[in-house]
């Protein structure tokens, strides 16, 4: 009798995301691409415990689950802007000079 695997592996290949990795990101659309292929062809997923997972577009709901700026507003009254760049954000800021000298930043 085969043994029932215990663990699951989950594998995500979400184009959009892959083409957006920052210019300083070690991995390129190539090589991501290339791994996919691998994975196919090598019949990786025949596994029962490989599944290939397929995202959608993530919705303000899930966005709201998930992100650490879930409640965006004020901060003592006055208007905060929160910058975010790749998957993190710095803390909001109320200063008009702050807010230009990070976005100078880039």
């Amino acid at each position: 009798m085969p043994l029932k695997p215990q663990k699951r592996t989950g594998l995500i290949f979400f184009p959009a995301f892959d083409w957006a990795i920052s210019p300083c990101h070690p991995e390129r659309e190539e090589r991501l691409l290339y791994t996919q292929d691998q994975v196919f062809e090598e019949g990786l997923l025949d596994f029962d415990n490989i599944r290939e997972y397929k995202p959608g577009i993530a919705t303000a709901e899930d966005i709201n689950r998930a992100h650490i700026c879930v409640e965006m507003g004020t901060i003592r009254g006055r208007a905060a802007a929160y910058v975010c760049s790749g998957f993190s954000c710095k803390r909001p800021v109320t200063d008009p000079k702050e807010l230009a000298a990070i976005l100078e930043q880039g």
